[in-house]
């Protein structure tokens, strides 16, 4: 993740929890930088396409994986995650990721780029089921 961060020296987290949602804000030296999420969805259209649609950073027509579980772009990135066990039947876990549009530059003095967002989509998505969250919803 570092690599997506811009630079700065002071790394503060703002969580933010609603029902079916949680939601970590990043913030270097103050500035926001990047916000994670963890989405539980019930019904047919919970699908990757539609949300993507309601997050910042990623379109339901950018880049998709062949394996369809994955919309990403350099700004953000929508996954759907592999639970084994859900809490509850017929509930979709979902996770998100986007850069603060402020945050252009990285630590590596280029911008995020789509390959830099996808594996980092995929690795937070193959984290959730070992983090117990697939459990909770």
């Amino acid at each position: 993740m570092e690599p997506m961060l811009p630079p700065g020296n002071e790394l503060s987290t703002q969580p933010v929890s609603a029902d079916g949602v949680e939601r970590c804000y990043l913030d270097v030296d103050g500035n926001p930088a990047f916000a994670a999420s963890i989405q539980w969805w019930k019904g047919e259209d919970a699908t990757l396409a539609w949300i993507a649609k309601g997050e910042i950073g990623v379109d339901p027509f950018d880049k998709m994986t062949p394996d369809n579980r994955y919309i990403y772009s350099s700004t953000g990135a929508v996954g759907r995650v592999a639970c084994p066990e859900e809490k509850r039947t017929g509930e979709k876990v979902f996770v998100s990721l986007r850069t603060d549009s402020g945050a252009t530059k990285s630590r590596e003095g280029g911008t995020p780029t789509e390959s830099q967002m996808e594996k980092l989509i995929i690795a937070f998505s193959e984290s959730v089921p070992a983090s117990g969250k697939c459990k909770e919803g």
